[in-house]
């Protein structure tokens, strides 16, 4: 018989072994799920998510910089799942799914926003700006786009908080160093 926690490690071994081939911000933000507290389950569904968006960017996950990360692409990758196929026959996708994917590619922002916010405020961390090559307004219409996703399926009171959150970061960065605008 096994229990929770042998379930537990068995799952995380096969989220390790993902993670040895995607690039060091996905991993970091594997990190960020871990450290709040996501069940293992948890984990390997956004993983599978964001692999799958990132995917959709560059079939070698591994190439795919987080200045490849645009708002076109995200466009299309939302674009792409809102039907699937079933015994050859294409079909909607249902609105819960769409949800799961956009909370799941909010969190990799927030995560991604926080991340430039700390780089972007801390001056010795310099090593890690050229690769975060999105700006303040990159992401702010990427979570524009995703917010009108979700506002399309009718969950607009989930996105209150959230683009509370961001607004405050993205005035805080502003205010912080308009260059980065």
């Amino acid at each position: 018989m096994q229990g929770r926690l042998e379930n537990e490690l068995k799952q995380n071994e096969k989220i390790n072994k993902k993670m040895e081939n995607v690039p060091d911000y996905v991993r970091d933000w594997y990190m960020n799920l871990k450290a709040s507290n996501k069940t293992s389950a948890t984990c390997k569904d956004y993983i599978n998510k964001i692999l799958k968006f990132l995917y959709s960017i560059n079939s070698n996950i591994c190439d795919v910089k987080l200045s490849d990360i645009n708002l076109a692409n995200t466009q299309k990758f939302f674009i792409s799942i809102q039907t699937k196929e079933v015994n050859g026959e294409i079909v909607y996708t249902s609105d819960s799914y769409q949800q799961t994917i956009w909370c799941c590619l909010n969190n990799f922002f927030e995560y991604l926003l926080m991340k430039f916010l700390v780089l972007s405020l801390n001056v010795t961390s310099g090593n890690d700006l050229p690769e975060l090559n999105l700006t303040v307004l990159a992401f702010s219409m990427l979570f524009a786009y995703t917010a009108s996703v979700l506002m399309s399926i009718r969950e607009y009171n989930l996105l209150l908080p959230i683009w509370d959150t961001v607004s405050s970061l993205f005035g805080t960065i502003l205010s912080c160093n308009e260059s980065y605008a």
